[in-house]
């Protein structure tokens, strides 16, 4: 490292640093859960000051990626409500634009899941603040709610669809995913039923893995290099028919950013819970800088 670049990248430590501490932001470090407290001001978490101005971020080609695992952005009915599963994955609209917010103002670079694969691949540097956005099964409310809030801020995403539901009263039309793709939101696959792959005999699990691909393809002339696998399930026989349908990598829930030389057919997501809890949100999108922060730091010992 040169002198400049390492007073430089002193410097945006220094910062973001500076901004931690003002904010109470809770964060992992290395993988350990490190808590800054919040002053004691009498008021709730949502009045927080958040600067309108953040530092960017140095590449580095040690990245470590949250990729977020979100499911619906919408408002619960009353019934709904009283559903536990549903609660569970169900983020309202208002919290996931304050969600967006915060990332577009802390200074952090939002991409596809496909350019985490490519940069694993390629083995490409990508920004120490760094976040992918991740939709799971393609319900109509990702073209509804989170994509609007995507566009005003200016963010990318990817939505993994299951290509059995595409059209029904819940789910994204194809019209919709190809309004979404031309404002830079990818489409992934979510296989075809969604079934639990690590139950399905060989050609079962064959038809999930290529028809969902081949459907995607055809109806929206892109070429599909991921999938995320049905509720983060798989097993070396999964991962290995995976590779053989042609993807290029593949998703399941995990709890940990994504770091280079990791196996592409068993990468990791981060799920955002639903509600309205912006301590976990921050848990989240802080864990990859720290990872970075806390292995420099190791390294120069």
């Amino acid at each position: 490292m040169s002198g400049q670049s390492g007073r430089t990248w002193l410097a945006l430590a220094a910062a973001s640093a500076l901004l931690l501490g003002l904010l109470g932001v809770e964060v992992w470090k290395a993988g350990t859960r490190i808590t800054a407290s919040v002053r004691a001001s009498g008021r709730a978490e949502a009045a927080v000051p958040v600067p309108s101005v953040s530092p960017q971020s140095a590449l580095t080609e040690r990245f470590a990626v949250p990729v977020l695992m979100y499911h619906r952005v919408a408002n619960l009915t009353p019934e709904e409500s009283r559903n536990a599963l549903m609660r569970g994955l169900t983020v309202p609209p208002d919290v996931f634009d304050a969600q967006m917010r915060y990332l577009a103002e802390h200074g952090f670079t939002v991409v596809t899941a496909e350019e985490v694969e490519q940069a694993l691949q390629t083995h490409t540097p990508l920004p120490e603040k760094c976040v992918a956005i991740t939709l799971d099964d393609g319900y109509h409310d990702s073209f509804e709610f989170a994509y609007p809030i995507l566009r005003r801020y200016g963010l990318r995403g990817t939505v993994f669809v299951v290509t059995m539901v595409v059209g029904d009263d819940h789910h994204l039309s194809w019209a919709n995913m190809r309004a979404m793709e031309s404002g830079k939101i990818t489409i992934g696959s979510h296989t075809v039923h969604h079934y639990d792959l690590t139950k399905l005999p060989a050609a079962s699990l064959d038809l999930e893995l290529v028809e969902s691909k081949k459907t995607i393809e055809s109806a929206l002339g892109v070429k599909v290099t991921d999938i995320a696998y049905p509720s983060g399930k798989c097993n070396d026989l999964v991962a290995e028919r995976t590779k053989a349908a042609g993807y290029e990598a593949a998703w399941k829930e995990g709890g940990r950013p994504v770091r280079p030389g990791e196996n592409p057919y068993l990468l990791t997501r981060m799920r955002v819970p639903g509600g309205g809890n912006m301590s976990e949100f921050r848990h989240c999108v802080w864990s990859g800088y720290y990872a970075i922060q806390a292995e420099t730091k190791d390294q120069k010992r």
